[in-house]
Formats: C-alpha cells, sequence, structure tokens
C-alpha cells in the first residue's frame, strides 16, 4: 500500500462556511477523522482564515513544522502552495490534496493507493454532480458538467482489490496523482525560488469567481488536459461536507460516528 503525501486545506473563511453543512461534518470532525484514517506521519496542513479555536485545536495535534499559513484564501491558492512544495519529493510519491472539510470512510488510504495504480489522477470523491448534465440544475442545486449524458458519463469501470473506479473526465480538487504528473501539466518550479510558473495559472485562478461545481470542474480540465486519465472511487470513500454536494449512497453520518 502506498501512503501519499498529504496536503489537508483547513480554513474558517466565512465564505467557505456559507453552504450548507452537514451537523456532524464540521471542520474539526473533518480533520479527526482525516487522522484517524492517515495519521500526521506525511502531512502538511495549509491554513487560512483561522479562528482561535481551530488555531488550538491544531495546535494541540499537528506540529507547527507540518503547518503552514497561507498569504491569502481560497482552494486554488491552496494548490498552487502546495505545487511549490514538491521539491525535493521523489517523482514517484504520491501527493494528495484535500479541498477543505472532507469525510472518510476508514478502509480510505487502501482505496487511494490502488486508485493511483489505475489513473493519474485519482479521487475518493464520487461527485453527484457527475451525473447532472451541462446547463441544467439538480433538485440539490448542482450544476452539472458537460461530458453527462443520460444521466452519467461515457467511461469504463474497472475494480481494485477494494473497490470499483469510473473512469471520469473531470473530479474536483479532491485528487491524488504523482509529483512527477502534477510537475508535468505545464507547471514548472524555477530553481531555487519556489515560484510556480504556469500557462494555466490565470485561467486556474479565474475559476475562484465561478459557482462552486464549474469552478472545480474547470480547475481540474485545465490540469487534466488532453492526455491524463482521472478515476472516481463508486461509491465513494471520501465526501466534501457539504449537504448538496454529498458523495451518493454512502451514509455518512455513520461514517462520522465510527471513525
Amino acid at each position: 500500500m502506498v501512503s501519499p503525501v498529504a496536503f489537508y486545506y483547513y480554513s474558517d473563511d466565512p465564505a467557505q462556511n456559507l453552504m450548507a453543512r452537514p451537523s456532524y461534518a464540521g471542520n474539526q470532525a473533518c480533520f479527526s477523522n482525516f487522522l484517524g484514517v492517515f495519521g500526521t506521519g506525511n502531512l502538511t496542513v495549509l491554513t487560512a482564515d483561522l479562528s482561535a479555536s481551530s488555531v488550538r485545536f491544531l495546535q494541540g495535534l499537528v506540529p507547527a513544522s507540518q503547518m503552514v499559513a497561507l498569504p491569502s484564501t481560497g482552494s486554488a491558492a491552496a494548490f498552487l502552495q502546495m505545487l511549490t512544495m514538491l521539491d525535493g519529493l521523489a517523482g514517484a510519491a504520491l501527493v494528495y490534496f484535500v479541498d477543505g472539510p472532507t469525510m472518510h470512510t476508514p478502509d480510505a488510504l487502501t482505496c487511494l493507493s490502488e486508485g493511483s495504480q489505475i489513473a493519474d489522477y485519482s479521487t475518493l470523491y464520487d461527485s453527484p454532480a457527475m451525473y447532472t448534465g451541462s446547463g441544467t440544475v439538480s433538485p440539490t442545486g448542482l450544476v452539472g458538467n458537460f461530458y453527462v449524458f443520460h444521466s452519467g458519463e461515457t467511461t469504463r469501470v474497472v475494480v481494485t482489490g477494494s473497490a470499483h473506479w469510473k473512469f471520469t473526465h473531470t473530479p474536483t480538487l479532491n485528487i491524488a496523482a504523482t509529483v512527477e504528473r502534477l510537475l508535468q501539466e505545464g507547471f514548472c518550479l524555477m530553481p531555487g525560488i519556489k515560484q510556480i510558473v504556469c500557462v494555466h495559472t490565470p485561467t486556474f485562478l479565474s475559476s475562484l469567481s465561478q459557482p462552486y461545481t464549474q469552478a472545480t470542474f474547470n480547475r481540474m480540465w485545465y490540469l487534466i488536459g488532453k492526455t491524463g486519465t482521472a478515476a472516481s472511487c463508486i461509491p465513494a470513500k471520501a465526501t466534501p461536507a457539504v449537504t448538496a454536494y454529498l458523495a451518493p449512497l454512502v451514509d455518512w453520518q455513520g461514517v462520522a460516528s465510527t471513525t
């Protein structure tokens, strides 16, 4: 089993918390759940807009050397910060980016390792938006992706030792990929400067002003490009803690109570 180098974006940004959240899946509960599954060994916490309560909470769980305060807020900014921190890691090292409060099932680590063996990008999240066509709004208010026809993507499904995987045109930012893959997507580190230079960066950052689903769709579309592959675990082994975007077919409240 491959253990990833994990980057967890933790923020108390009021804008992030405008969306309805399950009562059992607050920031601190989700982070505790994550630690119960992945531990702290290869973890960096990217923080923004922390409340005093969150500062005390994180200090009690994660060494200060593993926390990085971001100069600006937003998941795209956190992702770009992560890219500047890959220097020195082996190209084959698996990196897992967790975009804000996210619940994980107990077997998520095993499944993530398996997913990384079958696709360039793997995600434990099966987004309900992947079953909603472009330009339509589902009963939950989801804006769909434009690769969906007849309530699904044209794809293929494969099975690994612990899960089924659906190849998808774009996951969200809750993804895992190798260092080599991330840095060959047009991103490069200027030697000794720790600065990302990328032809996609303006488009990537402009997605911050778009609706949640469309923003994450577009961000990953630019990362994956024309030659990459992405696989999504079905049923999901992780979900963002947003009521409208909970992955289907999983008792997430039950997950919260057991991890």
